[in-house]
């Protein structure tokens, strides 16, 4: 096969809407450009909640995956 460079990302579990975005922040100051939270909170409201608060923070320079629960 042929290498290629695979992207290393930012890992957070389910650590709330506070925190991920502290973690957002770190992210971004660690220079990465790929960030991925777990979701799966009791409510879909909450879920939304948490990823856009993680993308705002992130403001365009970090990609968002997720990973539900």
């Amino acid at each position: 096969g042929t290498l290629k460079a695979v992207p290393a990302y930012f890992s957070q579990g389910m650590d709330g809407l506070e925190r991920g975005v502290e973690l957002a922040v770190q992210c971004l100051d660690a220079g990465y450009t790929l960030m991925k939270i777990k979701i799966g909170y009791p409510t879909l409201a909450e879920d939304l909640k948490v990823v856009r608060a993680v993308q705002a923070a992130l403001g365009g320079r970090a990609e968002l995956a997720v990973d539900y629960n």
